[in-house]
């Protein structure tokens, strides 16, 4: 059995610009485009799982299960640490047995790795839907626990809730919020502050990202979300320069499966909802990844 997992090339790829509504853009780390792919996913799967990255009540960052639109709501925002995925590989695994229909968001290299893991047990991916992201990197978690130790250390409480992007404050700038258990918010302080500036040196990225070999246009998922940097040079009149500070997300959709789920969302988008096809590609030169 041929061992290698498919990249798609960018002959099929279609790029959006899309903005959700007020709501899902304060709940999401860019312009809110997961929760979209999340509520047409169900739509055509009230059955289904999805699976992603998110806080366990330790605040380790690892893959969970979701099998509720509502549950997996908590996949949403940035967590940047590489999240623990082993066993999430072999549940998908036996959900795809079970005839679930399955989303998986994660990295590129997670996406990989669960595409290798199920060809190598010859299980079918015809019900998998594959949602990444463009990465510009993951640091190990020993990175992220050690902070949040010191954090707390530092505060004398244990942490309530963490945002790496607090989008309350703005888009731009990565802003980070911290609730402890005692009662008090902190935002963009800069205890706070130091764990990005750490992630944006690029001295505490894992050893394989400093060779990534999916930081190119190709992709191997059939959705690739990210931050649509550059759209106001990209598409200048969709958005105001007000509206644009709020947070936008680029779109990529990359196999017929991805364009499905798409299509599902463009049914039900409201007034509220800004969704335009990218007229050239001249948004990669606004991407890092």
């Amino acid at each position: 059995m041929n061992s290698r997992v498919k990249v798609y090339s960018t002959n099929n790829m279609r790029a959006y610009l899309y903005q959700g509504s007020k709501i899902d853009i304060q709940h999401s780390s860019s312009g809110g485009a997961f929760t979209g792919i999340i509520d047409s996913f169900y739509r055509q799967n009230p059955e289904g799982v999805c699976y992603g990255a998110a806080f366990d009540e330790n605040y380790n960052v690892v893959h969970l299960r979701a099998d509720t639109r509502e549950k997996a709501l908590m996949f949403r925002t940035s967590k940047y640490c590489f999240s623990s995925y082993s066993e999430a590989l072999k549940r998908v695994q036996r959900d795809l047995l079970e005839k679930q229909s399955v989303l998986f968001s994660g990295t590129p290299c997670q996406i990989m790795a669960l595409k290798k893991y199920l060809d190598k047990n010859s299980i079918s991916k015809e019900r998998l839907l594959t949602v990444d992201i463009l990465c510009h990197g993951s640091p190990e978690a020993k990175w992220w626990q050690e902070y949040r130790k010191w954090l707390e250390k530092k505060r004398n409480s244990s942490i309530s809730f963490f945002s790496f992007r607090w989008k309350k404050a703005h888009w731009h700038g990565y802003s980070m919020c911290a609730e402890l258990k005692n009662g008090k918010r902190y935002v963009n302080t800069h205890d706070l502050q130091v764990y990005m500036d750490l992630y944006f040196s690029h001295l505490i990225m894992r050893k394989s990202c400093y060779a990534c070999q999916f930081a190119k246009i190709e992709r191997v998922s059939d959705i690739t979300l990210g931050d649509f940097w550059g759209c106001d040079k990209v598409m200048p009149n969709v958005l105001s320069q007000a509206d644009r500070r709020k947070g936008v997300s680029l779109v990529l959709t990359n196999t017929e499966k991805g364009q499905n789920i798409w299509e599902e969302l463009k049914k039900c988008i409201t007034d509220d909802v800004v969704l335009q096809e990218c007229p050239s590609n001249k948004y990669v030169e606004y991407q890092t990844a």
